[in-house]
């Protein structure tokens, strides 16, 4: 939406405001009548479909509000920019034009290497002549900033089969307990039938720094500005993906805040466990099989590449067909697929034969129900550690980017434990 001026998108937050106070006024009033015994079960069967609409309407509205917000802070900031570039025409003030100037600057060949040249050594001051900021930090060059997005957005094996948001200022997301459940009735001595509790619960959101690192020799260090930018370009943003996708396969779940991992998800509702001794050719329909309804229509199967190759590749159906016939895709590139659903590898999982009984190698669900929210964008920082390899004559950094992941649908994802 367009607004001339930001006092009309500051307008428009508030009523976004007053609209998400009064859903959720809403949907807690909901809830509280869904949990009275004298709500009847009619009432009860209207509420299952009411509680989705008002999230999905709290969800529109609160992206909705995100894009106001962001309006208005850009056309505020214009203002604001205009006044001081009007200002510094009629005082001839170098350093504010400077200020005026710097959001730009950082897309500039010049920003690159200064920017470059302070992360090797420590020494902030050429950046902070150009930003004409009195403290360390450290903007990000335009380039590797939109690289660590574009990364994020279509690269890495798991996140890109994630849901991804960038929103401020949330802990927790909310989910409501509406799933497929063969005792959701329980049946009564008089042959009437009274529907178990409903509830509508959240699942944590609140974000952290996950940090990767990076390391170099002292010599490459030295040789060429224009080498370690060239360096950066290539390994920060891939580091960081690949920790991300590891994080949200394994991630811990003692911690509140981060990326909640899929396989030491413990809770049935969201993740459900099949033991099986061996692979045999059904192994992944009966994984799938324990799956919310609606969810299998986007199933992506996740294991160790060797777990493929060696133990599912070769396997044969009852009629002695195999399952695995390698196709490709239009570029002649191979797909893998077991019973038909795509599958993706993984060295965050074990391969079966290295796995000990109990553990996960396989993970089967609909990724599209698993979230990853950046809250500051998909932004990274990097600092150098000089001194804990010095002895190796190495060089760390440390690269951190602020992101929070969990499930965000009941009964989404499946694993596959060795018996």
């Amino acid at each position: 939406m367009d607004f001339l001026h930001w006092k009309e998108a500051e307008k428009r937050t508030g009523e976004l405001d007053t609209a998400l106070a009064e859903i959720d006024t809403e949907i807690a009033e909901l809830d509280a009548e869904a949990k009275n015994d004298a709500t009847t079960v009619d009432r009860r069967d209207a509420i299952l479909k009411e509680i989705p609409l008002l999230l999905s309407k709290r969800q529109s509205t609160q992206t909705e509000q995100d894009t106001v917000v962001a309006a208005r802070d850009k056309l505020k900031a214009t203002e604001e920019r205009q006044v001081g570039l009007l200002s510094n025409m009629m005082t001839n003030n170098s350093s504010a034009r400077a200020a005026a100037l710097s959001r730009d600057i950082t897309e500039t060949r010049q920003y690159e290497l200064a920017w470059t040249r302070a992360v090797m050594i420590g020494d902030y001051s050429e950046v902070r002549n150009l930003l004409s900021s009195a403290d360390n930090t450290l903007l990000v060059p335009k380039t590797l900033a939109n690289r660590i997005e574009d990364v994020m957005k279509t690269g890495g094996r798991i996140i890109n089969l994630c849901s991804q948001e960038s929103i401020k200022g949330i802990s927790e997301w909310p989910i409501a307990n509406l799933y497929s459940d063969p005792e959701m009735y329980e049946e009564k001595s008089t042959g009437a039938k009274k529907e178990k509790e409903i509830t509508l619960s959240s699942v944590t959101m609140e974000a952290q720094f996950i940090a990767e690192i990076l390391n170099m020799t002292r010599k490459f260090e030295t040789d060429s500005v224009e080498a370690f930018w060239a360096w950066i370009m290539a390994e920060l943003p891939d580091a960081l993906l690949r920790v991300i996708d590891r994080k949200i396969l394994t991630g811990s779940q003692a911690a509140t805040e981060g990326i909640h991992g899929i396989l030491t998800n413990t809770k049935e509702l969201f993740v459900s466990t099949l033991e099986s001794a061996v692979i045999d050719f059904n192994v992944a329909n009966r994984a799938i099989a324990l799956l919310d309804e609606g969810v299998d229509d986007n199933v992506t199967i996740v294991m160790h590449r060797e777990t493929f190759f060696n133990n599912v590749a070769g396997l044969k159906d009852t009629s002695d067909r195999p399952i695995y016939v390698a196709p490709t895709d239009n570029t002649a590139r191979i797909r893998h697929s077991m019973c038909g659903y795509p599958v993706v590898f993984s060295p965050a999982l074990p391969s079966y034969d290295a796995a000990p009984d109990g553990e996960a190698y396989m993970v089967a669900g609909n990724f599209n129900a698993y979230k990853v929210n950046f809250p500051d964008g998909r932004n990274a920082s990097i600092v150098r550690d000089n001194l804990t390899w010095m002895d190796r004559n190495r060089v760390r950094y440390l690269s951190e980017i602020y992101v929070a992941g969990n499930i965000t649908r009941l009964r989404s994802f499946a694993k596959v434990t060795k018996a």
